[in-house]
């Protein structure tokens, strides 16, 4: 199913045998090959996103990645990361949902001279696996959402969560589904050029 995923194990991906470290430009090099070989995805991940999953691993400033941490990365990160974007590939491939780089602050600035309903849909880079989503609300204000994904939530293995303001949630079976029943989300936003080439 197009909602699949099948991502081999850390040590299977770490291709350096007897190394416990790799200069960090050939992780990345490696990294970008397998996000598309893990995801089908036709779409990669940019040098913005891949220099990001770099710092996320590499503690020192040696510019190396340890095998170590990077084991600990791929599985508690990387792993959530992929089977996400596996469930959303058609969205990730037609630059509806922007990349991990986007923080709540560039949405707003994305958002800032919108009118009310304007919306942006982002992979999480502090939550791994999940989405956001940031709206402009009635009095002109860039609101965030976080969208959990099933992975996260015990017992909820394909569901797509967002909790509303009374503390329940409210559970879909694919994005489209919850971000249609968002009444105030209601026009994705017309994503510039520069935005969408620089997920």
């Amino acid at each position: 199913s197009s909602s699949s995923f099948s991502v081999e194990t850390a040590p299977k991906f770490w291709q350096w045998p007897g190394q416990s470290s790799v200069r960090g430009t050939e992780w990345k090099v490696a990294l970008k090959k397998a996000f598309l070989r893990h995801t089908r995805a036709k779409r990669p991940l940019s040098e913005q996103a891949l220099n990001l999953m770099f710092g996320m691993i590499s503690a020192t400033s040696s510019g190396l990645v340890f095998r170590n941490h990077f084991e600990k990365w791929y599985k508690c990160w990387y792993e959530p990361f992929c089977s996400t974007v596996c469930r959303i590939r058609h969205l990730w491939d037609s630059f509806v949902i922007l990349g991990v780089t986007h923080s709540r602050e560039s949405v707003r600035n994305i958002l800032q001279n919108d009118q009310c309903g304007s919306f942006v849909l982002r992979l999480s880079g502090n939550a791994p696996g999940s989405l956001a989503l940031g709206y402009v609300n009635e009095n002109r204000n860039v609101v965030h959402m976080q969208i959990i994904t099933g992975r996260r939530m015990m017992g909820e293995t394909n569901a797509f969560m967002v909790q509303l303001e009374n503390r329940k949630y409210l559970k879909f079976d694919t994005l489209e589904e919850l971000v249609i029943a968002l009444t105030p989300a209601k026009m994705l936003h017309p994503i510039p050029k520069e935005w969408l080439f620089h997920s």
